[in-house]
């Protein structure tokens, strides 16, 4: 039944996983793509969406519309997933020569190694004040973990915009995601730094 399917209402509850997987969906025929793709969104099987009468296929349909529009390329520099907040790293320096190597390997299949690259460009934030934050150090099973982790929970917009960028132009990304961090976080101790000048009032007599 219709009914008892859970339908996603946005790209914001698609994980990245799934998202990988319909990606991978190919087909010369768009119609099969399109009931492959409702498939695995919905978690069903592809034959029994062929089996429904043309009315309750529409129905289905009209429940994954969002799927028709694009992801947000918004780049957000820190998010939250289950406790643990993660920032995306500030420093070109803190990416050693073994990681930048590897992420020109994942060219290849960006799409499949999406994650991957969430992985390197986000880490767990240990410290935080109004001047910025800081990130733990990168080791091999933190990565992996962290990588694994993405992959099956966290939603494909949280790091789209981000990892596009950087996927799609390495280095030079990476620079001007760097920058844009170090323009926020003037913005911020300058708009600390104005709050604490802030002249009092004179009390009245």
């Amino acid at each position: 039944m219709i009914e008892d399917i859970k339908f996603p209402q946005s790209w914001d509850e698609i994980p990245i996983k799934v998202w990988k997987e319909l990606n991978s969906v190919q087909s010369e025929y768009e119609s099969t793509k399109t009931i492959e793709r409702m498939a695995i969104i919905t978690d069903t099987d592809p034959e029994w969406i062929r089996s429904l009468s043309f009315a309750e296929f529409n129905k289905f349909q009209s429940n994954l519309t969002f799927l028709n529009s694009s992801i947000t390329n918004e780049v957000k520099t820190t998010f939250t997933l289950g406790r643990k907040e993660y920032g995306m790293i500030p420093h070109l320096d803190l990416i050693s020569a073994g990681e930048w190597i590897d992420a020109e390997n994942w060219k290849e299949k960006p799409i499949d190694n999406i994650h991957l690259y969430a992985a390197l460009m986000y880490r767990p934030i240990v410290s935080k004040d109004e001047s910025g934050y800081e990130i733990e150090p990168h080791t091999v099973n933190g990565f992996m973990s962290r990588a694994e982790k993405f992959d099956n929970e966290l939603p494909i917009t949280t790091i789209y915009g981000s990892v596009l960028f950087f996927s799609a132009l390495g280095i030079v990304s990476m620079e001007s995601i760097t920058a844009f961090l170090e323009h926020q976080q003037k913005g911020v101790k300058k708009k600390t730094k104005k709050t604490q000048t802030r002249p009092r009032m004179k009390k009245r007599k």
